[in-house]
């Protein structure tokens, strides 16, 4: 494919990295001089000095033929401006980076759409959202999500005095936007029924609209667990992201800005009794020496933000529990974005017997048309979640599936092949 890549920063030159060892064909653009030597030296990519909101530098650039347009500078306005001027140009899909909060929010407006954009990507966001993920629900054995984050699914063990026990689950009162959609027991991965009855010790697979997650996931697990007492160093916008996905449950948060590291404020603040240490700041050396350091004292569970991926195999042995890279998280979007096939395994669950689809409806598809409850899905699969433009659901047996949408199907391990004829063309 031919990517025409806008900024040499951090998402930029990684991404141009990732990209060209996949053989795509990569120019790079940036203003900056030493950034275009460096990048043209180290990486096979053509490497070009100009201002990419400029037409004259994105032609130059051979963005007319583009598969791929990715804009991430340091500066918002230029990544939409410049992507939707590539779009205009004929680049067939563009992306922009965005770090400010406004411009991500597709509740407030819809800035991709008002700009011919395909996608807008937010790496900081996307690294936040996964922290909150492991931080609600601990007890998960893996977490996916789906449509920005508007869908989760988890896969976790039923504890002993879980509310759902014991009785079938067409009696179990479910909250409307989740639902389950799988249950292991002694090995055997099975679709539930109304009939169903859920024991202690099985893992089940939960999906759920975000704001109906946690009482779902209540129904299953142990109820009145502590609040869990929450330390985070840093104050950017991956900070005050996590602390707006931790809003409004079990937890203690306590922002410290710009260190949390010093004796003085470990003992003033007894943050050695933490239960989780969140080193989020923008540089990695400061993060993982704060979260080492955190552990050290006592803290329970460390967890470090660090910008280069090479760090995250390293983390484990100074003491950091779970590490996060912003880049690998833009790179996943990226990599999905690229891939045109109508169906995508996402993920695996249950030991590699489940895998989660992302499966795109043509035109044909012979599901196109019809409520839920008329869908023949191949033997085996399930209808997780629904994608429709930017509104994403988990649909009820009345829900009536559009050519065009997207879909989150779960079913057996390395099938996708069964679905292909389902998505259409």
């Amino acid at each position: 494919m031919r990517i025409v890549i806008c900024g040499a920063g951090h998402v930029g030159s990684f991404a141009a990295e990732a990209l060209a060892s996949a053989q795509h064909s990569i120019t790079v653009i940036d203003l900056d001089p030493e950034r275009v030597r460096d990048i043209g030296d180290r990486l096979d990519v053509a490497a070009l000095q100009g201002d990419c909101a400029q037409a004259a530098t994105l032609e130059e650039a051979g963005v007319r033929k583009a598969d791929l347009f990715l804009a991430a500078t340091e500066r918002d306005e230029v990544n939409m401006l410049s992507a939707s001027i590539a779009k205009g140009m004929g680049a067939r899909k563009t992306v922009a980076r965005v770090r400010l909060g406004a411009f991500y929010d597709d509740r407030r407006f819809g800035y991709a759409r008002h700009l011919g954009i395909d996608r807008l990507i937010c790496p900081e966001y996307a690294t936040s959202e996964q922290i909150a993920h492991i931080l609600r629900n601990p007890a998960a054995i893996a977490i996916e999500s789906f449509a920005n984050w508007k869908i989760e699914l988890q896969e976790f063990e039923v504890a002993e005095r879980a509310p759902a026990l014991g009785k079938p689950l067409a009696d179990v009162a479910f909250p409307d936007g989740a639902r389950l959609v799988a249950v292991r027991r002694d090995g055997k991965v099975a679709a539930p029924s109304g009939g169903t009855v859920v024991q202690p010790g099985d893992q089940v697979v939960l999906v759920g609209e975000r704001d109906v997650m946690p009482r779902a996931v209540r129904l299953f697990g142990q109820a009145g667990a502590h609040t869990r007492d929450i330390a985070i160093m840093g104050g950017g916008p991956m900070a005050a992201w996590l602390c707006r996905a931790l809003r409004d449950r079990a937890f203690r948060i306590r922002l410290f800005e710009p260190d949390a590291t010093s004796q003085e404020t470990f003992r003033g603040e007894y943050l050695g009794k933490a239960d989780v240490f969140v080193a989020i700041t923008d540089d990695d050396e400061n993060n993982i020496l704060g979260g080492a350091w955190a552990k050290s004292q006592g803290v329970k569970q460390a967890i470090a933000v660090v910008q280069r991926p090479i760090y995250l195999h390293l983390l484990e042995h100074v003491g950091i529990d779970l590490a996060f890279s912003p880049r690998v998280a833009a790179m996943r979007e990226i990599t999905q974005l690229l891939d045109d096939s109508p169906v995508l395994a996402l993920s695996s669950l249950s030991r590699g017997v489940l895998d989660v689809y992302r499966v795109r409806l043509g035109a044909h598809s012979p599901a196109a048309g019809l409520p839920l409850r008329e869908q023949k899905v191949p033997d085996g699969f399930i209808i997780a979640a629904v994608q429709h433009g930017v509104d994403a659901s988990v649909p009820g047996g009345e829900s009536v599936i559009h050519a065009g949408d997207t879909l989150l199907v779960v079913g057996p391990h390395k099938r996708s092949a069964a679905l292909v004829a389902f998505a259409g063309t």
